[in-house]
């Protein structure tokens, strides 16, 4: 695991944590987990190993940690608040894997074009 796919990760999860606990904010949480991907991406555009694989390991690690960062924190805040009777550690699961796949998405859109932007 690469150190930006680390610290993207922890920041888009603790972002995606904080964003998540505000009412009616619906989707839009997932942004974190999918910018924390798509900066992976991006910031190793001077790696040596530029293969479309490798990027999407980059995104999937970042997706991944901010994913655990979210499910970890959401649950440990919710039992503290006594707020986690109505939910389930499924659904903050999924919600957590659906950050995973925003991740490996945005990582994989833009890896043509960081690789493009790392050739010029």
């Amino acid at each position: 695991m690469r150190k930006q796919s680390l610290v993207f990760g922890m920041l888009g999860g603790v972002l995606f944590f904080a964003h998540a606990m505000v009412n009616n904010s619906h989707a839009w949480p997932l942004v974190w987990p999918a910018l924390a991907g798509l900066l992976a991406v991006w910031t190793s555009r001077g790696a040596a190993h530029g293969s479309y694989g490798a990027d999407l390991g980059r995104a999937a690690s970042a997706g991944l940690i901010a994913g655990a960062v979210f499910l970890v924190a959401t649950a440990v805040t919710l039992s503290q608040l006594q707020l986690g009777s109505g939910i389930s550690l499924a659904g903050l699961a999924f919600a957590a894997a659906l950050g995973l796949l925003a991740a490996v998405i945005a990582g994989g859109l833009a890896h043509p074009v960081v690789r493009r932007v790392g050739a010029d």
